[in-house]
């Protein structure tokens, strides 16, 4: 018998996209699926399609909130009416690519009980499903124990990892006080828990305008505050010469990336924690 797997998708004004990557999970050739949906108080018609999508897929679970509460509660709001053995967290604008959850699946399974999740490569689309270049822009994609590449700035995903539903069990899911979820859970998985690549593109990402992502470009922005919180975090948790190195690292990099963006106040503060 194969293993449950829950995809949760998370959406917040995705009406042109979410029929899409609601689709792409029942498309899978995979024979024990679980699929929860979580609308964030969407301003646009994204429940309009909701409801139709319902009606197409009714063992779909569906969460309507009442308030806009961000992605990772959502995403943890979806978690606790899961019951699959492994986890996929996927956007309401991005969608699956066949074959993902099998292949994942068949790769989790052979591997041993201190690894906690695979991860894979992706492609990224326009509006349109344009595909419009590939992930593969790094020379190495670390596999093991890997959270010093994270630390330094590895950038992994979190839309094409497949994950155990035990790490998040341990976990307790996302942090709730963050603006995005990627780098603490990835930090969080990292420091116990051992993961895999896998060497095929299993997601399509969104490359929009407004997309979450394209926030960091913006002064005050919630998601470089979040990274500087995270930062502040680690610096009471590195213990080793090698961890203190790659934060000292990932501030300087930060550091560099909030000037850049003309976000001088978050700039200075990453400074400050550098020194």
């Amino acid at each position: 018998m194969s293993l449950l797997v829950s995809v949760i998708i998370t959406c917040y004004n995705h009406q042109s996209f979410i029929q899409k990557a609601v689709e792409s999970v029942y498309g899978q050739e995979y024979p024990t699926l679980e699929v929860v949906l979580i609308d964030d108080t969407s301003t646009d018609s994204s429940r309009k399609v909701i409801d139709q999508l319902s009606l197409e897929f009714p063992e779909m679970k569906v969460i309507l909130n009442d308030e806009n509460v961000g992605v990772c509660k959502s995403f943890n709001k979806g978690l606790a009416l899961c019951t699959g053995d492994y986890i996929i967290d996927l956007a309401g604008d991005d969608y699956l690519l066949p074959g993902k959850i099998s292949q994942q699946v068949k790769q989790l399974n052979t591997l041993s009980d201190d690894y906690g999740m695979v991860y894979s490569d992706l492609i990224f689309v326009d509006s349109q499903n344009q595909a419009l270049n590939n992930y593969k822009t790094q020379t190495s994609y670390p596999v093991g124990n890997v959270f010093l590449e994270v630390l330094k700035g590895h950038c992994i995903y979190a839309c094409t990892m497949m994950v155990k539903r035990s790490v998040l069990d341990v976990l307790e899911g996302y942090d709730e006080s963050l603006a995005y979820e990627d780098f603490d859970f990835l930090l969080r998985v990292t420091k116990k828990w051992k993961v895999d690549y896998l060497n095929e593109p299993t997601i399509a990402k969104r490359e929009l305008a407004n997309s979450l992502g394209k926030q960091v470009k913006k002064s005050n922005n919630k998601l470089t505050t979040s990274t500087l919180l995270i930062c502040q975090r680690l610096k009471a948790e590195v213990i080793s010469k090698e961890e203190k190195s790659a934060l000292k690292l990932r501030l300087w990099r930060e550091a560099k990336e909030a000037i850049k963006n003309r976000n001088w106040k978050m700039g200075m503060l990453f400074l400050k924690e550098w020194f």
